[in-house]
């Protein structure tokens, strides 16, 4: 039982906390672009890639590679589980592409590409611990 007094272990209530707290520091640094405080815009968003990616690799990609056997089973869960690792998968490609500003003339599209993938990426995520964690739907 983790400390959010569900079935979820102590490991997954962190990192729902830690996604939800870097779900709030997207939107901080949204609103740095906005106010046009760009340095501060980079060097804010680059620091929540870096946990960004700690948390895939040390507990999201382990974690689905020890529940690989689980998905041959149909049902919402194992929906939510692709959706939410397609869509993570896909969101990296914009969030590196705008890191490295590899296409710096179409650096302000592919940011809110990124932004927008990450934000989905959030609610499956959320669904995911919500259904597996909760028991709801």
């Amino acid at each position: 039982m983790g400390f959010l007094g569900n079935s979820a272990a102590n490991a997954a209530d962190l990192n729902l906390i830690l996604q939800l707290s870097i779900l709030f520091l997207l939107l901080t640094g949204v609103i740095l672009a906005k106010v046009s405080l760009f340095k501060a815009h980079g060097k804010f968003m680059i620091s929540l890639i870096v946990f960004q990616f700690g948390a895939v690799f040390i507990w999201m990609l382990p974690s689905f590679l020890r529940n690989l056997g689980a998905l041959g089973s149909s049902g919402i869960g194992t929906g939510v589980t692709l959706l939410h690792v397609f869509a993570g998968s896909f969101a990296l490609v914009p969030t590196i592409s705008a890191a490295a500003h590899w296409t710096e003339s179409q650096l302000k599209r592919t940011m809110r590409l990124a932004i927008s993938a990450w934000f989905l990426v959030a609610i499956l995520g959320i669904a995911f611990y919500a259904h597996y964690y909760l028991g709801i739907f």
